[in-house]
């Protein structure tokens, strides 16, 4: 049995041919490779829109993703609960000043956390989810 024909409308029936220097065509798989794509699709998209939309899949682990959240929860009352000790006219220590800091160092490694769980993703991605 015969493949069915795609409708018209879907069909790429014209072909373009153009030469690179090895230098273009590397720089333009490389491109073409960081937007998850084929350097066909590539230039596809570029000539025609003049950009290029990519689709990730994020992946995270719920378990991790609740645990950090609980983390950064109790780190966040901890910071809530120093600022209403001084707007209510608590004295500066020594003490306080290093909750402060503890509080500021668990907050920038839960973003570090955070930022290893999302991934180095740069740029405007369209992402979907599983």
């Amino acid at each position: 049995m015969a493949r069915p024909k795609k409708d018209e409308s879907l069909r790429k029936g014209k072909q373009i041919s153009i030469r690179f220097s090895e230098t273009d065509y590397t720089k333009i798989a490389e491109s073409a490779k960081k937007q998850n794509t084929t350097v066909t699709d590539y230039l596809r998209d570029r000539s025609v829109h003049g950009k290029v939309e990519t689709t990730l899949q994020i992946i995270a682990d719920p378990e991790e993703v609740k645990k950090a959240a609980r983390e950064l929860s109790g780190i966040l009352i901890n910071l809530q609960q120093i600022s209403k000790y001084y707007n209510t006219g608590g004295t500066y220590s020594q003490a306080m000043q290093d909750a402060i800091r503890g509080a500021t160092d668990d907050v920038l490694t839960m973003l570090a956390v955070l930022k290893k769980m999302a991934g180095e993703g740069i740029g405007n991605f369209k992402t979907s989810v599983q």
